[in-house]
């Protein structure tokens, strides 16, 4: 789901492969601030193994990626890179991390992201539980089509 029309401030999370140095983003979410309406959201094809305690957090694995047709990184950053590049603020409940993790998966594709830095970053723990049941949302209808 894409729709970049944003006139203020989003809320974007990630879900990623673990917390290492190495890790990977898997899934990206953005809603807009003022109405927690769902911005954008996509699955990304890891090149590194999913940590199963990361699995145990967001119910991510390779099946349900494989099962989402989840993109590679780069098609997935394009699609990123013009929200983030759009100005104005992005919330996020631990925007270092978000930041870090979007960067290093970026590195490892050979993707320049130094606009990483221009944006205006912000936690909100508030709005992330938007941002999370988005996804949560969209990992249940991935299980569900698994089984069904």
């Amino acid at each position: 789901m894409q729709e970049n029309n944003r006139p203020g401030p989003i809320i974007l999370d990630v879900e990623t492969t673990g917390l290492s140095l190495g890790d990977q983003v898997i899934q990206v979410c953005l809603c807009d601030h003022k109405d927690g309406r769902l911005m954008f959201h996509s699955f990304a094809m890891p090149t590194v193994p999913i940590h199963p305690n990361a699995t145990r957090r967001n119910g991510i694995d390779w099946q349900l990626l494989e099962q989402a047709n989840a993109r590679p990184w780069p098609k997935v950053w394009r699609d990123l890179a013009d929200f983030l590049g759009a100005g104005g603020m992005v919330y996020s409940y631990c925007w270092p991390f978000d930041k870090r993790m979007i960067k290093q998966t970026c590195e490892t594709h050979g993707i320049e992201c130094s606009m990483l830095n221009d944006i205006k970053w912000n936690n909100d723990i508030e709005w992330d539980n938007i941002a999370h049941q988005n996804e949560r949302e969209f990992v249940s209808e991935q299980k569900r089509k698994q089984t069904g």
